[in-house]
């Protein structure tokens, strides 16, 4: 399992990707999760501190209650993200946390739940 707490979270959209960055500090990062979705796809990308490269399709459930996201990785995906789970507390959550999660993840087959 993967733990931080995220001092810095932006959500926005650019070039028609949906994204969420979540890490430890703003400028100089040491872990961090990069969730990314095309505005007209269902796939969802995952980019963690700890690889080189971005995971498709990795990610089987995602839960947010209160200051903490839960990330579950899909069983086939463990060995390659290296994480079964990967868990956020959030340090100041933004006040549209919850409509942006619902925007990145409608479309796709994770399952969400707030």
């Amino acid at each position: 399992m993967k733990f931080f707490t995220a001092h810095c979270v932006r959500c926005y959209i650019e070039d028609d990707v949906y994204t969420i960055g979540l890490s430890d500090d703003e400028f100089d990062p040491i872990d961090f999760v990069i969730l990314s979705r095309m505005q007209d796809e269902n796939e969802i990308g995952l980019l963690i501190n700890d690889n080189d490269f971005e995971f498709s399709n990795a990610i089987d459930r995602v839960s947010f209650k209160f200051d903490e996201l839960h990330i579950l990785i899909r069983p086939q995906n463990i060995d390659q993200v290296d994480y079964s789970r990967i868990q956020i507390r959030l340090d100041d959550v933004p006040a549209k946390f919850k409509q942006h999660l619902i925007q990145l993840f409608k479309p796709s087959d994770v399952e969400l739940m707030v």
